[in-house]
């Protein structure tokens, strides 16, 4: 790959992708698919780390799907050395890897694959996953395309992280909603018991905090009650 033209254009349409997509599988198959193509691979795969482990989500279709998904079920591979380390993994036939990853090499010499390579996906210091790459004959990986395989590690992974934020973000809003909500409605039914019971606000919570515990409910189901006019303490 000594196109620069090419890795533009490329990466350009990759990018267009990122902006409008509205999913995280429709981005990472455009960058398997954009990286198969740019660097004439067999096929291409993004597994990300997960709870201690590396796990596959995403493929370009062919014999790397199968790759990967035996990677992530024995966690040996170039994908699970390069997110380890957070440093790229060359190799030039994985087929001759049978002491460094047995299961794994001897499942690529059975469906076809020979070169392989996995580029670690990282923002600062933070590696959150491999994209790897797969080829059908045995492969000298050149800097070139292990620096433009990098550029899209690089955008993956800050896509992900970026939205892995931006869904913690919303989860924590929803929270935040729903406390106010509960908080709004706890606010009526006490004064709708202070003012039928003639007392204090105050007391009026002790009443509802009462009945709540007495029946095992939490205060927000006996509050929702009384402002629907179904219940009253």
């Amino acid at each position: 790959m000594d196109d620069v033209w090419a890795l533009t254009e490329v990466l350009t349409g990759f990018t267009t992708v990122l902006v409008a997509s509205p999913t995280t599988d429709r981005v990472l198959e455009e960058l398997t698919a954009s990286v198969t193509g740019l660097l004439s691979l067999a096929g291409s795969g993004v597994s990300v780390l997960a709870d201690g482990r590396l796990r596959h989500i995403a493929t370009s279709p062919g014999p790397a799907a199968e790759l990967e998904q035996c990677q992530e079920q024995w966690q040996q591979g170039p994908g699970c050395d390069a997110t380890a380390s957070g440093e790229t993994v060359c190799c030039a036939d994985v087929r001759e890897q049978h002491v460094r990853w047995p299961s794994y090499a001897a499942r690529a010499e059975t469906i076809g694959i020979a070169g392989a390579a996995s580029v670690s996906m990282n923002l600062d210091d933070e590696t959150v996953g491999a994209l790897c790459l797969y080829a059908a004959e045995p492969r000298t990986w050149s800097g070139d395309e292990l620096g433009a395989a990098k550029v899209f590690a690089n955008i993956a992974a800050f896509y992900l992280i970026t939205a892995s934020k931006l869904e913690q973000q919303q989860r924590l809003s929803t929270q935040l909603r729903h406390a106010l909500d509960s908080r709004i409605v706890i606010e009526q039914a006490k004064g709708i018991i202070a003012a039928e019971r003639h007392t204090s606000i105050d007391e009026a919570f002790t009443l509802m905090r009462g009945h709540a515990r007495s029946r095992s409910r939490s205060i927000q189901e006996i509050a929702g009650a009384i402002v629907e006019g179904v219940f009253r303490p």
